[in-house]
C-alpha cells in the first residue's frame, strides 16, 4: 500500500523573501527529540537551507555525528569550489557556492580540546568537527596537526584525510 506524502510544515517566510522558481523534495534524517517536536506540531525552519549546484546536486554542511557522506571540509582555505561556474569571477561564485577544501592542510571548526595526531569527524553541531579516536573507516575528516586546549568551538589547523 502507497504511503501518502503529507506536509508537516512549511516556510511562508522564504515564499515572502524570495522569488521560488522550483521546489525540490528533500529527505531528511531526524533524531528523537525531533520527531517529538514535530508530532507536537514545533517545526522551525527559519535557519534550514541547502545548496543546489548547476548540476542539481545538494550540499549543505554536516550535522550528522561521525558522517560517512562528508565530501570535504568548508574552508577560508579552500581547493573547490562546489557549483562554481568557470565563467564567473572567484567573488560571485563565493556568494552562492561552497568553498571546500579536499587535499592539504586547512583551518577547520572544532568543538572540545583536540591534540596532535587526533582524528577529527563531523559532529552533531553543523559545519563543526570532533575528535573521535575510534572513528570507523569513512567518517574521518583529518588529522589535527596543533592542539586546541578549550572545551568551546575554535579553529585549529588538520590535514585532510577523508576517508
Amino acid at each position: 500500500m502507497k504511503q501518502e506524502n503529507t506536509i508537516i510544515a512549511k516556510n511562508p517566510t522564504a515564499y515572502h523573501n524570495y522569488e521560488i522558481l522550483e521546489k525540490y523534495e528533500a529527505g531528511i534524517v531526524l533524531f528523537g527529540t525531533e520527531i517529538k517536536s514535530i508530532r507536537q506540531g514545533k517545526v522551525n525552519l527559519k535557519d534550514s537551507y541547502a545548496s543546489i549546484d548547476k548540476n542539481g546536486e545538494g550540499y549543505t554542511k554536516s550535522y550528522e555525528p561521525n558522517s560517512s557522506n562528508v565530501v570535504g571540509v568548508y574552508s577560508t582555505s579552500y581547493g573547490v569550489i562546489l557549483g562554481g561556474e568557470e565563467d564567473v569571477s572567484l567573488e560571485e561564485n563565493l556568494k552562492t557556492c561552497i568553498p571546500i577544501g579536499i587535499s592539504g592542510r586547512v583551518p577547520v571548526k572544532v568543538i572540545g580540546q583536540a591534540h596532535i595526531g587526533d582524528l577529527i569527524t563531523s559532529s552533531e553541531i553543523q559545519g563543526v568537527g570532533r575528535v573521535q579516536n575510534s572513528a570507523l573507516h569513512g567518517t574521518i575528516i583529518g588529522k589535527c596537526l596543533e592542539n586546541k586546549e578549550t572545551d568551546d568551538i575554535g579553529l585549529v589547523k588538520i590535514l585532510i584525510m577523508l576517508s
